[in-house]
């Protein structure tokens, strides 16, 4: 072989290697697959509230079956199957809601992110039925590599999606910041080591929540400055996992020293006992009769389970005890005008 010769193979062996590096980091460096994208992907990682669904888990137990089948109806509207031909519900594989967090200043805002089966153009079809069905006007925008819905009279959110998924709901930010996250802009929620934390201890389930709570939130939710000396105002941390078939429920609390999380489970050891003949009498059923709570390190467990004859009475009382829906209504209206607070003046 010529001296040329040798110096042409070896620029093209070095031409070859050069691409193969290319397309390699090419590769890696590729937005993440859409049909893979779990709900927990387009979850943005700075929140202070994530409930989750396992649809398939929650078919399993009667009450979830009934909830997510076909032939759902929308108030004042008839059934989805008719608006949308099918309903998404019968594809929903995961459901994931989120709360960001935000300054103290700033209204609480809400994002839902749903994961399945959906067809893109056939689910914004029926959002669009939807809203028309509503007296509203649908206008779609373009988000990136998703398509939105939203009212365009109506400032009460926007639903985006995609090929592959996920469909998501939220308004202004809380929306972007999810699409974001989906498309890999913006880190997600797994990133968050106390979420992840949380949700490794209360282990698998079929809903499960994870909450951060703030210095001074007992004394803010209850409005009594007293609350700030409980105990239970120093809990930082709370995970439940729940499934229903059977009923399970376990938790954990996370507080700021171990001699804290002893006082609240003695606290809620004691609730369970004093309260257990009003619940009785009230609820027809004591959900706390077989409630095991005990504290370990920083944290305080509670387990607690349900047969079907148990969950099927407190269905009924509960149920039964609900306010009839316009009175609902009314309700939610004063309580949004502080009417409440006028009338103690």
């Amino acid at each position: 072989m010529t001296r040329e010769r040798r110096a042409e193979t070896f620029l093209l062996l070095l031409c070859t290697a050069a691409l193969g590096v290319l397309l390699w980091r090419s590769r890696d460096a590729a937005p993440p697959d859409p049909v893979r994208l779990t709900a927990l992907g387009a979850v943005p990682q700075d929140i202070v509230l994530l409930i989750t669904v396992d649809a398939d888990a929650l078919r399993r137990s009667e009450w979830g079956a009934s909830l997510l089948a076909s032939g759902q109806s929308l108030q004042g509207l008839g059934a989805i199957d008719e608006l949308c031909q099918d309903s998404p519900l019968t594809h929903l594989k995961e459901l994931a809601l989120f709360v960001p967090k935000v300054l103290p200043e700033q209204p609480l805002d809400v994002g839902v992110v749903a994961q399945g089966g959906f067809d893109s153009a056939q689910t914004l079809t029926c959002i669009e039925r939807v809203v028309s069905a509503r007296g509203g006007a649908p206008i779609r925008s373009a988000l990136g590599s998703f398509d939105s819905v939203r009212d365009r009279g109506s400032t009460q959110g926007e639903i985006a999606t995609r090929n592959g998924g996920p469909l998501i709901l939220g308004e202004g930010r809380t929306l972007r910041a999810a699409v974001d996250t989906a498309e890999g802009r913006n880190p997600n929620v797994r990133s968050n080591e106390a979420h992840s934390g949380l949700r490794h201890e209360v282990g698998e389930h079929a809903v499960v929540v994870s909450l951060l709570l703030p210095p001074g939130w007992l004394t803010r939710m209850t409005r009594l400055d007293a609350a700030g000396v409980s105990p239970l105002s120093r809990v930082r941390a709370a995970a439940i996992g729940i499934d229903l078939a059977p009923v399970r429920v376990e938790a954990v609390l996370g507080l700021e020293a171990d001699a804290l999380a002893q006082e609240v489970a003695r606290i809620l050891k004691g609730f369970s006992r004093d309260s257990a003949g009003l619940m009785q009498l009230e609820l027809g059923v004591n959900p706390l009769a077989n409630a095991k709570i005990h504290a370990q390190g920083r944290t305080v467990r509670l387990s607690l389970s349900l047969d079907e004859a148990q969950l099927k009475t407190l269905s009924r009382t509960l149920l039964g005890q609900l306010p009839p829906p316009a009175l609902r209504r009314n309700e939610v209206i004063v309580d949004d005008l502080n009417l409440s607070d006028a009338a103690a003046d």
